[in-house]
């Protein structure tokens, strides 16, 4: 590695600001190159690269963020690994892989908030792109480690799979109940009816199911 004098390295800092600033594409990337041989870190050195390829609008800036990201992986830098995750998710928001990572990095770094989050986005995907069994999974996933109400995540379940060419009941009527249990528990009254108005005029037999399901929950359960 090719060690460059203090004062000498700080000034090769401060003009290859100047020179993004002043958009000299060419001499930036020269300075970088100089140094970058004296970061003796592959990693952060892709992600560099990648900053400034960004500036001046290259697209090839992504392929770095992304190598540099393995490269963090690699080392288990997970920290490292979200930030350039994250900075890759604002370039490309709907970008599912992104995403896909950051949900694993986050059940690695135990934030379940996060991971929440990230499997609603991978849920709002499978829906949009009508992926049946991506949402099935998600909505598992979801159902074994969310510590809140996913009433709006079951519904919209519900909905998706009723206007499916060819609708699996058992699984609407699974689903439809869940939101059945959260609506009483939270005596929401007005929007059971409209839950079940919805599904009465598409699916008339998952109506009569989940009307059935209702109606032999104790009279305490309704009425609460």
């Amino acid at each position: 590695m090719k060690q460059i004098p203090s004062d000498k390295y700080s000034i090769a800092w401060f003009t290859l600001a100047e020179c993004v600033s002043r958009g000299e594409k060419v001499r930036a990337l020269g300075l970088y190159r100089l140094l970058s041989h004296s970061l003796d870190d592959p990693a952060f050195t892709s992600q560099l690269k990648g900053d400034l390829l960004l500036a001046f609008q290259d697209d090839k800036a992504v392929d770095l963020y992304q190598e540099a990201a393995e490269l963090y992986m690699k080392d288990n830098r997970i920290l490292e690994t979200v930030a350039v995750y994250e900075h890759l998710l604002t370039l490309e928001p709907k970008k599912q892989s992104y995403i896909k990572e950051l949900t694993k990095l986050y059940k690695k770094l135990g934030i379940q908030s996060k991971v929440v989050n990230y499997l609603l986005c991978l849920f709002d995907l499978a829906r949009d792109s009508n992926d049946l069994p991506g949402a099935l999974e998600i909505v598992k996933q979801l159902d074994e480690i969310a510590d809140q109400s996913l009433v709006d995540v079951h519904k919209s379940f519900v909905l998706f799979l009723l206007k499916q060419e060819d609708p699996p009941t058992p699984t609407i009527v699974k689903y439809g109940k869940k939101v059945i249990d959260q609506l009483i528990d939270t005596a929401n009254d007005k929007t059971l009816q409209q839950f079940l108005t919805t599904i009465e005029a598409i699916n008339n037999q998952c109506y009569r199911e989940l009307n059935q399901y209702l109606e032999s929950l104790p009279y305490d359960s309704k009425n609460q």
